[in-house]
């Protein structure tokens, strides 16, 4: 594996633990009877990252590629389907900017 792709996992990786531990230590700004199961599935979210960086970090410990891959190749596919996700958002915000002219 490049020194790159190892980059771009860890990096990846430690985003999928701290985004969800940020949202759930922000505050409301109003009281959200869901917010509960809000912050159960974002701690469910942040195992599961902390779980693929242990994989990672095994696989990198034990100089096994194959332990590696699995976590190289979710955050791949899951960090190009958040960049699809996020292009298709900015063009449709471009088209309704042009469509209403301002």
């Amino acid at each position: 594996m490049s020194k790159w792709m190892t980059i771009y996992t860890i990096g990846f990786l430690s985003l999928w633990v701290l985004v969800p531990h940020v949202a759930i230590a922000w505050p409301s700004r109003h009281h959200d009877p869901q917010r509960g199961m809000a912050v159960g599935l974002l701690m469910i979210v942040a195992m599961i990252g902390a779980a693929l960086g242990g994989l990672f970090a095994l696989g990198y410990a034990l100089k096994q590629g194959w332990l590696m891959a699995i976590p190289k190749w979710i955050s791949l596919i899951t960090g190009g389907w958040i960049g699809v996700v996020l292009a298709v958002g900015l063009v449709r915000v471009v088209i309704a900017k042009v469509l209403r002219g301002s």
